[in-house]
């Protein structure tokens, strides 16, 4: 078995690595400048489709198609900290789901008169639910620019999330399952992956924060596309796939939004 959404311990390192700013010790690197109360909320749905294919006419061989869909509901009221170039919040009460199906499963084997080998069992996969937390925070750098502008776009504000629950999928279901690697991932740590840790970029710098008005909501979506070669909160990208990967797309949207209640 494959043990997935070892969450906790990543989200209290982002979470408390952002929250520790506001303490005495850092007052003079990071001087406070503005705290409100707000509600939070953010919701999602992410599909990912793959499929491993080692079939050959007359030899050993299998086919699968798994299909992973995580769905998330949070609302919280907490309270938002600003300072230069940075925002944070701690977030949670809220839950996801990841819903894992079989979608596809054929076989191969040799030919007459040659001796078929033992077929494969057909394999089992697990879905899962639970409690979420996560972190508003700010970048820990500047987002890379595109490749016509290179340029650094400046820091803005991200969302991390993650269940509470480890998840033990069965190992005939995840096996060779590629991993997907999102845009940014080495730079800023982002994730898309429904069965890791999310992070996106939200687009909106510490400024829109410090200028929203008492009872007004800033509002993002984010749309997530692309596959195991490479994916994107912004747009299709195409990177290598791993062998006998014949297929893997992911699709996706996160809707976010912060009204300042103070």
């Amino acid at each position: 078995m494959r043990a997935r959404f070892a969450f906790v311990a990543i989200l209290v390192l982002v979470a408390s690595a952002a929250l520790a700013s506001w303490g005495p010790g850092a007052a003079a690197a990071r001087p406070f400048f503005l705290h409100y109360p707000a509600l939070v909320k953010a919701s999602g749905t992410i599909t990912y489709r793959w499929t491993y294919d080692t079939r050959e006419k007359c030899a050993p061989g299998y086919s699968k198609t798994v299909e992973e869909e995580l769905t998330f509901d949070l609302e919280r009221k907490t309270g938002l900290a600003i300072a230069i170039g940075h925002v944070t919040a701690r977030l949670g009460g809220g839950r996801a789901s990841l819903d894992v199906r079989l979608g596809g499963w054929g076989t191969t084997n040799y030919c007459d008169p040659e001796y078929r080998a033992p077929e494969p069992p057909e394999p089992t996969c697990k879905s899962t639910a639970s409690p979420i937390v996560g972190a508003l925070t700010s970048t820990v750098k500047d987002v890379p620019g595109d490749e016509d502008d290179p340029a650094p776009l400046g820091r803005e504000s991200q969302l991390v999330l993650g269940r509470t629950k480890p998840f033990l999928q069965k190992e005939s279901c995840w096996a060779q399952r590629p991993a997907i690697h999102t845009r940014f991932a080495d730079e800023l740590g982002w994730s898309v992956d429904p069965a890791g840790p999310l992070t996106v970029g939200l687009g909106a710098t510490t400024v829109a924060y410090a200028h929203l008005a008492k009872g007004h909501t800033l509002r993002r979506q984010v749309e997530i596309e692309g596959g195991c070669g490479e994916a994107s909160a912004h747009a299709n990208a195409v990177g290598s796939i791993p062998d006998n990967i014949t297929s893997c797309e992911v699709h996706g949207v996160i809707f976010f939004k912060v009204t300042r209640l103070g």
